[in-house]
């Protein structure tokens, strides 16, 4: 189940995976996803080591925006996309979803974190629902 959080892609998208011998054994990491738990992870030392007071939502919804656009880009456009640039919208993501939790946990509103979950969700069902078309397309053409 751990090892899924970084490596999930199927051998046909090795591309968007960063390559890593361990103990023997060619490990295959989202870069993506790597990217997102160093900006959760860098968000919250952060956090520890530096106090802060300032109105982060801006920043939570233009990190957010960068990444979805990102993302939707590359599923539109069908392009390949990079792994460096997987990992930077990655730690951006990251950054927000921590930033956004801190700001919940804060403040006691939850309502940014939810519809940040939302955009994610509806972009992801439709693009679910994309692919499972193209899939049936495919098969029965």
């Amino acid at each position: 189940m751990l090892k899924q959080l970084l490596s999930h892609h199927p051998t046909n998208q090795d591309y968007r995976c960063y390559h890593f011998a361990i103990f023997n054994s060619d490990t295959h990491w989202c870069a993506r996803c790597l990217g997102i738990y160093i900006g959760i992870a860098g968000t919250f030392i952060m956090f520890r080591l530096i106090p802060h007071s300032l109105n982060l939502v801006p920043l939570i919804v233009a990190l957010h925006a960068l990444t979805i656009l990102d993302w939707i880009y590359i599923k539109i456009i069908h392009a390949a996309g990079n792994n460096f640039l997987r990992t930077f919208s990655g730690i951006g993501i990251g950054t927000s979803y921590a930033l956004a939790w801190n700001h919940a946990l804060n403040s006691g509103q939850y309502s940014l974190l939810i519809t940040l979950y939302a955009a994610y969700l509806i972009i992801f069902l439709y693009f679910l629902k994309d692919n499972l078309s193209k899939e049936r397309r495919g098969k029965s053409g």
